[in-house]
């Protein structure tokens, strides 16, 4: 039996009919079987989760009022010390005020019972302050508590630990004219002495002390009181609320307030403050019980959080009643019925949708089928005579558009072959014309201009082609070499040429890279084709390519120097604070030598300015407030230059922030300023120092060398010297050029200014007239950070028992290694040979705790020195020592395995931190 056949769209209907039933009940089914099988799982955790998320809520506000506790209990001291150093000054003031209102009609003593009288009276703190007073002899003038004491003499009064309090006072008020004073104190209606802080305060008009006193404990039980006041008065949650307690089971707050609730027990026998108070003294605990029958209060299951306070004997936690778990779970399991109603709901308008969806749809779809096929039923019929097209807009299906697009093919060939030429031509203008360079060619026997780019029409002001090229292009003199065909030929002996030119206007200074070669035009012809380059911006990166060669030799040659000058400082650093050592502290001798060491320190630094400027060490670049800088640098150049100069500064009360190496500028400044003071010579002038904020524009940045807009601080430093010729301007920044006479300059000044300006991103501009004199103007970008000061300690060098081996090849390094770490208590052994070292831990690996070796070493360099010890002992400590960074960097030295790099010379409180750093880690 054959079935009937079907269209298309009805079989596609029906397919699709079936698939989305399917497809939607099967998806229906398995979210309602998953929703049912997470409830039942989650079921089991419910209760935990619930818990858990209640512990957190508890604990969290419990914490925060913890947090405020010790906040308060923190500001005891500070609270008590402003409150009287306040009432201090109320009654210095009151005092003041009355000797001056007086002092012309009274004389001092009457003035002296009209202040007491004064202040005998007043209280304050709840009526636990009063003012006292005394002389400079110790002798009572006021004691508003005890009158009975004023008279006496309170130089040998002792407080509870035997203290002279009046004593101490007088000599804490005679150094600095006021002061706190802590001392013990017996206390009214107290027994035994209790901790007391006064502030005292020299009167001297009258020759009196006024002060007065505060009980830590009051102030204490003050902040308390606060404290329980603001615990009260938290709530959270639906009935949450924190209360605190005493160890000894006393209600601070809470419904029980003032109860002792240490007895009290639930339903089920649990004494709960007994066990909060467990909890609490464990560090914090949760518990569980069922909550007496206070009054107005729920009896039912509670979870309660409480943490200890041992220093006050108190407890501070918080509870929540857990007995809703159950509703929550019966309301979860109505809404994933309620969630599953409405998915068989949701589902079945889906389908319902769907289905009538399907069938306009597939009724559209036939309609466009036919109608498509009609139409390439009228192409193939029309096209054995005709050269139509199918209309692609009219095609519904991509299938049917890739039918078209290859019966439009074969007309859209041809069409494509007859405007192939024409594209060609408009493609081969449109990249001559987009060249940035002049390009044309002539006729080489008639020297017509037969082609222009627009590069050089718009040059020239017009298309020249029909022209002779020699009278456009040279105003009418005669052919040229290179419009003529006298050129040098190539390989098949036709003209070409290459050649490098410099443009007439000495004003631009412009450079162009001529191409000639001879080609063959179109019809047949010899032409020329010339192209013209602008390679000015070249010949410039050429000249600093030069510089910066130039830079790197004088680099090579500083570091060298700085190296060698690193090991003298070595021994001269070393010793000095090895002197310093063994001299006291207030022997004329210390402090000569703490001058060596200050000057040696400031060598350091200098060396240092040798290394950045060699690129051998990184400058430690941070905010700065430039202005210090100045005037440091101003203070040094007054005191060495000429008496005959005048020096006349204009530094601003604000200026920007730059991020600057200090040691770096200090050096800038100096060179600039002794290199103006130089230029005026014997007969003097005034020597100007500017600093202001600027903001440079897109305009200006072109002037200061493509320095990049925005806010920058400028430094300018004139003379009134002889200035600088102007063909001499554009070699002063190179090493070792002078226009100094023979032994009167080296050459590096204004190099390492370049150098210094350059590596922070700054830029530096010379205007000089002969005659007149010079202005150096320095650029350096600002920032918007703070400046912070940073606060010198004087810490002494950690020490340690472990035995180290000191490696160098010079012995006098060796020598103070060891004598500086010795000090520090280390055990010692030194060397000059790292092959020594290296047997020396092959037959003992484990008799050393940490190796410290040079980089630069005979026979074995520090670094494999490092890898040959660390394959013996992989975890043996070691540190490299070097006076090149770039030689053996942190991050290199970490890859293999070695813990830190030292730059030389090394300090001993350095070298004790770093050596005690590494033993530690």
């Amino acid at each position: 039996m054959r079935w009937p056949k079907m269209s298309i769209h009805r079989t596609m209907l029906l397919y699709h009919v079936l698939v989305s039933f399917l497809a939607l009940v099967s998806v229906g089914y398995l979210w309602i079987s998953a929703e049912r099988s997470r409830f039942v799982t989650e079921e089991h955790f419910l209760r935990a989760s619930y818990l858990e998320e209640r512990k957190g809520l508890l604990k969290l506000e419990v914490d925060q009022a913890v947090d405020f506790v010790r906040h308060m209990q923190s500001q005891t001291e500070m609270r008590l010390k402003e409150n009287i150093k306040n009432r201090v000054y109320e009654a210095y003031d009151i005092a003041d005020n009355l000797y001056k209102e007086h002092k012309r009609t009274k004389n001092i003593e009457e003035i002296k019972k009209i202040i007491k009288d004064a202040l005998r009276p007043i209280r304050f703190s709840n009526n636990r302050g009063y003012y006292f007073a005394f002389d400079m002899g110790g002798t009572e003038t006021l004691f508003a508590a005890k009158p009975e004491m004023e008279g006496k003499n309170m130089l040998d009064v002792r407080g509870g630990q035997g203290e002279p309090v009046v004593a101490d006072m007088l000599s804490l008020v005679k150094e600095k004219g006021e002061s706190f004073y802590t001392y013990t104190w017996a206390k009214p209606g107290g027994k035994g002495y209790y901790p007391k802080i006064a502030f005292v305060k020299e009167f001297k008009p009258i020759g009196w002390v006024f002060g007065t006193g505060e009980y830590v404990q009051d102030v204490e039980e003050d902040i308390q009181n606060e404290c329980i006041t603001w615990i009260s008065s938290i709530r959270f949650s639906k009935d949450g609320y924190v209360f605190a307690g005493q160890y000894d089971g006393l209600s601070l707050s809470g419904p029980q307030t003032g109860k002792n609730m240490l007895h009290v027990e639930d339903v089920n026998g649990v004494k709960v403050v007994q066990q909060l108070i467990k909890a609490a003294k464990s560090g914090g605990g949760f518990i569980n019980y069922v909550l007496p029958g206070f009054d107005g209060m729920k009896q039912a299951p509670k979870l309660s959080y409480a943490v200890g306070l041992d220093d006050w004997q108190w407890y501070i936690g918080s509870g929540l009643y857990v007995d809703d778990i159950e509703n929550e779970m019966a309301q979860r399991e109505k809404e994933l019925k309620q969630r599953i109603k409405r998915t068989i709901l949701t589902i079945s308008l889906i389908l319902f949708s769907l289905l009538v969806f399907m069938f306009f749809l597939y009724k559209v779809l036939s309609t466009r089928i036919q109608k498509n096929l009609k139409l390439f039923a009228h192409f193939f019929d029309c096209a054995s005579s005709d050269s139509i097209k199918i209309d692609e807009n009219e095609l519904h299906y991509t299938e049917f558009m890739q039918l078209a697009q290859s019966a439009n093919h074969m007309i859209d060939e041809r069409l494509r072959v007859e405007q192939a030429l024409s594209t060609a031509h408009e493609l081969f203008l449109t990249v001559l014309d987009s060249i940035d360079a002049t390009i044309y060619v002539a006729d080489m026997e008639t020297y017509e201009i037969l082609f222009m780019n627009k590069y050089m029409r718009d040059a020239y002001d017009g298309d020249l082609t029909g022209e002779i090229c020699w009278k456009s292009f040279r105003n009418g003199e005669k052919p040229c070499f290179s419009c003529s065909n006298q050129q040098l030929v190539d390989k098949d002996g036709k003209p070409t040429g290459v050649h490098v030119w410099q443009g007439k206007n000495s004003r631009t200074g412009k450079w162009f890279i001529n191409y000639d070669r001879a080609i063959e035009w179109i019809d047949g012809r010899l032409v020329r084709l010339q192209i013209a380059t602008d390679i000015t911006q070249l010949k410039k990166m050429e000249e600093d390519l030069l510089q910066a060669r130039k830079m790197e030799a004088v680099g090579h040659l500083a570091g060298g120097v700085a190296h060698e000058f690193n090991n003298v400082l070595a021994i001269i650093i070393g010793n000095v604070e090895l002197m310093l050592g063994d001299v006291d502290k207030h022997s004329p001798l210390h402090k000569n030598v703490s001058e060596i060491l200050s000057a040696s320190l400031r060598a350091r630094d200098v060396v240092k300015q040798l290394l950045n400027f060699s690129r051998k060490s990184g400058s430690e670049k941070k905010p700065v407030d430039i202005r210090v800088l100045l005037r440091e640098a101003l203070k040094l150049l007054k005191a060495s230059i000429p008496s005959n100069i005048e020096v006349r500064e204009n530094i601003p009360l604000m200026v920007d922030v730059v991020i600057v190496d200090s040691t770096q500028i200090h050096q800038l400044l100096i060179n600039l300023c002794n290199n103006a003071s130089q230029a005026m010579g014997a007969e003097g002038g005034i020597l100007t120092i500017e600093l202001e904020n600027v903001v440079v524009d897109e305009k200006k940045s072109l002037e200061l060398m493509d320095l990049q807009p925005g806010n920058y601080v400028r430094i300018s430093v004139g003379d009134t010297g002889t200035g600088i010729p102007r063909e001499m301007i554009d070699k002063i920044f190179d090493p070792y050029f002078t226009t100094k006479d023979v032994g009167k300059g080296t050459g590096m000044g204004l190099a390492v200014v370049h150098g210094i300006v350059k590596d922070h991103q700054g830029a530096i501009l010379v205007d000089s007239t002969l005659g007149t004199g010079t202005v150096f103007q320095v650029y350096f970008p600002s920032t918007h950070e703070i400046v912070f000061q940073e606060l010198k300690q004087d810490q002494k060098s950690p020490r340690g028992k472990e035995k180290i081996i000191f490696l160098d090849d010079e012995e006098f390094i060796t020598d103070i290694g060891s004598s500086m770490l010795q000090r520090m208590g280390y055990s010692v052994l030194t060397e000059t040979d790292p092959l020594r070292v290296l047997d020396y831990i092959k037959s003992h690996p484990n008799d050393v705790d940490l190796v410290i070796s040079d980089m630069t070493m005979p026979n074995l360099t520090g670094d494999k020195l490092a890898e040959e010890l660390l394959k013996i002992r992989p975890d043996i400590p070691i540190i490299v020592c070097t006076g090149y960074s770039e030689k053996m960097s942190p991050e290199k030295a970490k890859k293999m395995g070695i813990k830190h790099v030292l730059m030389k010379p090394v300090g001993m409180k350095e070298l004790g931190n770093i050596v005690r750093k590494t033993l530690d880690e």
